[in-house]
């Protein structure tokens, strides 16, 4: 058997011995110095909306499954609220302009009816019949459509639905109530547009499912002109909807600083 040193000196008189040429990953390389740390850039969501095709929910929405629910991207509020609600009109089995037409020429017929029997409601959010009857008679469906959620209440009342529209991106949701009904539908607000919030099994919400959904959301605040509101009736609004009515230095907040704090909810 060779000895060390007689392998050693074979090695050294070997002159057909290549160099290893082994590449080397500076990232494992240990520095001499400590590396600043480095900030995680926030990752903005990329919207994905197209008409007539399916959109994943947004990720606000962690606590919905999504492989069992999704957004449609619909052209207008009033389609979003046929989509959920006809089913042959989701399946095509109906003209969509035909379909659209009929549902606004039901609530123009109800409009008067349904102001009479809301009028304490519709009085206390300042909402005009006359303002909602001639935006929808105006309402073209062939062209880009202005939403006006004010029609909610309208639609609720006539078709008996309870409607809730959420927006993810301030965290807060309207509701309008029918009290003829537990016929729940989620409407979602998502880049402009208002879209309809879908089970792939086509199932309405129960009312256990909307109180889980709304726990994530604020509900958000209908607020008057400033001079309606005196400095005890701001604070109220503010206690009721966990805003502090003190500031950093315990001084109370006065009613500009209430009203301002509470717009964020509106």
């Amino acid at each position: 058997m060779a000895s060390l040193s007689q392998l050693s000196l074979l090695i050294q008189k070997n002159n057909n011995f290549n160099d290893v040429n082994i590449k080397i990953d500076d990232t494992f390389i240990q520095k001499e110095s400590i590396p600043e740390k480095t900030k995680n850039e926030i990752v903005e969501e990329i919207s994905t909306f197209k008409y007539n095709e399916i959109i994943e929910i947004p990720s606000y929405f962690h606590f919905l499954d999504k492989n069992n629910y999704y957004l449609y991207g619909t052209p207008n509020m009033f389609y979003s609220v046929l989509f959920i609600i006809d089913e042959q009109f989701r399946l095509g089995n109906r003209g969509k302009q035909e379909s659209l037409t009929e549902l606004k020429d039901f609530l123009l017929d109800n409009i008067n009816e349904s102001f009479l029997r809301n009028k304490s409601l519709y009085s206390k959010q300042n909402i005009k019949k006359k303002t909602i009857e001639t935006y929808l008679k105006e309402l073209l469906f062939s062209q880009t459509i202005k939403s006006e959620i004010d029609v909610f209440n309208l639609i609720s009342d006539t078709k008996k639905l309870n409607i809730f529209l959420l927006d993810p991106n301030k965290k807060l949701y309207n509701k309008y109530i029918s009290s003829k009904t537990d016929k729940n539908i989620i409407l979602v607000i998502c880049d402009d547009h208002i879209l309809p919030l879908m089970s792939i099994h086509n199932n309405l919400f129960s009312n256990s499912d909307i109180d889980k959904i709304l726990s994530y959301f604020s509900p958000k605040l209908f607020l008057v002109k400033f001079s309606s509101y005196k400095l005890s009736d701001l604070q109220l609004l503010a206690n009721n909807n966990n805003i502090s009515i003190v500031n950093f230095n315990n001084k109370n907040k006065n009613k500009q600083q209430l009203y301002d704090d509470l717009l964020i909810l509106t």
